[in-house]
């Protein structure tokens, strides 16, 4: 998600990372203001995959699979197509009990360079009304970057967002690594049974 520096994860120290030997993830602060960081972290996670970077692509934009991979997303909806490479959508999640369920309103831009492309997600929450018991995400930044390094293709993801309501910061971060991580783990899995063929464009 569909889904935040472009190019790299970040050599500034985590305060928490995750190693499985194939998929990176770890925390760090997000700066709200030059002297202020969000108490809520930011996510940053990398893996490599010895798909194609048009395969990788097309399963990441593919938003009426994504809700099998991506956690705790319960759908996905376009609302808005201002161009082929720029969108409106609304995720809804399904937040750990006791926690609102929420949603997010998002301007969805993609951006193709030779050897990379850059799925941008930035809050546009302003742009479409409030419809049912969900609350509302406000604040929200992420990425993917689908990098093609020789027979093999890069897949890093950064987000930040700040849940809004009572959520105690302490326990979304504790979180959110382990989200992160099975995230990109089902996405990894799903690549595998994936192939061009599969798409018509």
């Amino acid at each position: 998600m569909a889904v935040t520096g472009c190019s790299s994860i970040s050599k500034q120290p985590a305060a928490h990372s995750i190693d499985d030997g194939s998929i990176i993830v770890s925390l760090h602060d997000y700066p709200l203001t030059k002297h202020e960081n969000s108490a809520f972290k930011q996510v940053k996670a990398q893996m490599i995959t010895g798909k194609p970077t048009a395969l990788v692509f097309r399963v990441i934009s593919d938003l009426p699979l994504t809700p099998t991979w991506f956690s705790h997303l319960r759908s996905i909806e376009t609302l808005e197509i201002y161009s082929p490479r720029s969108f409106l959508t609304r995720a809804t999640l399904d937040s750990p009990w006791p926690f609102t369920d929420r949603d997010i309103i998002s301007c969805v831009t993609t951006q193709f360079e030779p050897e990379r492309i850059i799925i941008k997600l930035k809050d546009c929450h302003a742009e479409h009304p409030q419809q049912d018991s969900t609350l509302r995400v406000t604040a929200s930044d992420s990425r993917w970057i689908i990098t093609g390094k020789g027979d093999k293709t890069r897949i890093e993801y950064e987000a930040w967002t700040d849940p809004g309501g009572n959520v105690p910061a302490f326990i979304y971060n504790a979180l959110l690594t382990e989200t992160t991580l099975e995230t990109l783990s089902k996405l990894k899995q799903l690549l595998k049974t994936k192939s061009l063929a599969d798409y018509s464009y």
